[in-house]
């Protein structure tokens, strides 16, 4: 199949998804009960792949996932690449208010639907109404949740630059316990007994050596600054 062809029935499979999603009126409640996926997730990347006419491009960007709140069993990696529809201008504000341009290092919550274009499974983004503003904080976690490199060094550099995080973040007064394993109702901001901070769920259950490493120094470092704090509330106690 040539070029144009493969191009003709990819448009086709996004229009196809445009007349039944566009919907800029729905709640986040309905959209997420009419997508296959819901997650944040920040833009790594942007493509312009072709002209659909005169007004519109197709773009496909590729998402690091964060936090997914539906649809686990098929955001199953670290990132995913969407399509959707873009003006040529650029200019969305007009026409389509709740849209979040998409562009690197942006973070958005996304709600994904998606087609079948030449036989594979194609995710997919009604622009205007499927990527909203975040809701979640975004991990401070640098070390990749599936990283082979699980050596010494890599896990010695992951634990120094997990304290070293957790240092900043102190002292711009961001105190928080990140946690991953068992998935944990995202619903419920859980708070740590321990120290009174907020939880953030930042993995899963499976993850890496060098993952593990920069978490637990991070929450070792915030721990270590929660007892400070409170033998220092003690100590000003008459």
């Amino acid at each position: 199949m040539t070029r144009t062809a493969v191009l003709a029935t990819f448009l086709a499979a996004l229009m196809v998804n445009v007349i039944f999603a566009d919907e800029p009126g729905w709640t986040d409640e309905e959209r997420a009960a009419r997508s296959v996926a819901v997650f944040d997730g920040r833009v790594v990347s942007v493509k312009r792949i072709e002209a659909v006419n005169d007004h519109v491009e197709l773009h496909s960007a590729v998402i690091s996932v964060e936090t997914v709140f539906k649809g686990k069993e098929l955001v199953d990696n670290d990132k995913i690449t969407v399509y959707f529809e873009q003006p040529v201008s650029g200019d969305v504000g007009k026409s389509c208010p709740a849209y979040v341009e998409l562009k690197q290092a942006r973070r958005a919550k996304f709600f994904v639907r998606t087609r079948k274009v030449e036989g594979q499974l194609r995710a997919f983004l009604e622009m205007g109404s499927d990527a909203r503003e975040a809701t979640t904080e975004a991990s401070p976690i640098f070390s990749s949740e599936k990283s082979p490199e699980n050596s010494k060094e890599a896990v010695e550099a992951a634990t120094k630059q997990g304290a070293a995080t957790a240092a900043k973040d102190i002292k711009a007064g961001k105190l928080r316990i990140l946690y991953y394993g068992k998935p944990l109702r995202v619903d419920l901001f859980p708070t740590d007994e321990e120290t009174g901070y907020p939880v953030q769920v930042v993995a899963g259950c499976i993850v890496s050596g060098t993952f593990v490493a920069e978490a637990d120094a991070y929450n070792r470092a915030m721990r270590e600054w929660a007892v400070k704090q409170m033998s220092s509330d003690e100590s000003k106690r008459p």
